[in-house]
């Protein structure tokens, strides 16, 4: 049993057990594989961890990068997930992803399952909360506040939309009923305005397209 640091300064450090008495430390290189370490800080080069992964605490740096495989959405099961009970992130995140693997609208994919009191301290670079990730052709949408804590972090993929008009105002609603969003398509214009809706671009996401009646030029907004 190790119960001193592990530190992997390159190469490929490959977990297969319980190192949960070791703190783990990677500054280059990639780590990667399953089971526990004590505590896991990302200085530098890549965490790659397998489906199941767990540790104390989490820390990724600036110069860090944390890479989630996803095949499926079963967390430990065909997707990686890392259980930790303290989270801090300010490096990249990146997701491989099986190019067969789908999902329906509305799933979630969590990538930090964080099993303590506290909210995750900062975010991956680039990804504020609410910010898209795209893979696999599939628009999702990362939060730092998901899971019953209120503290996971992980990926939505947006409900089934639907869309109304009232008075040339387009209002979208998601599945349950609240209204996301409002907006003028063709601004000042006061005549009729139509809309369908229908996934133009194929990114599994409906699109909403207007078209503007009598009184202004034919137009087709999406």
């Amino acid at each position: 049993t190790i119960t001193g640091p592990t530190n992997i300064l390159g190469g490929t450090g490959i977990l297969t057990g319980d190192l949960s008495s070791s703190p783990m430390t990677v500054s280059a290189g990639t780590f990667t594989g399953s089971g526990s370490v004590k505590s896991l800080t990302v200085t530098g080069g890549t965490a790659n961890p397998d489906f199941s992964f767990s540790t104390s605490s989490i820390s990724v740096g600036k110069a860090g990068r944390l890479v989630f495989q996803v095949g499926g959405i079963l967390a430990g099961v065909n997707q990686s997930v890392i259980s930790a009970s303290s989270v801090s992130i300010s490096g990249k995140l990146a997701i491989a992803a099986n190019p067969a693997f789908r999902t329906v609208m509305g799933s979630t994919i969590t990538l930090v399952d964080n099993t303590g009191g506290s909210k995750v301290f900062g975010q991956f670079a680039g990804l504020p909360e609410g910010a898209q990730v795209l893979f696999n052709g599939m628009r999702y949408f990362i939060s730092y506040r998901g899971g019953a804590g209120k503290n996971d972090v992980v990926l939505n993929r947006p409900s089934i939309v639907s869309a109304s008009v009232t008075n040339r105002l387009i209002s979208v609603q998601d599945k349950d009923g609240p209204t996301r969003a409002s907006f003028l398509p063709f601004g000042p214009f006061l005549g009729k305005v139509t809309i369908s809706t229908g996934d133009i671009n194929g990114d599994g996401v409906p699109d909403i397209l207007a078209g503007a009646g009598i009184g202004n030029r034919p137009h087709v907004r999406v």
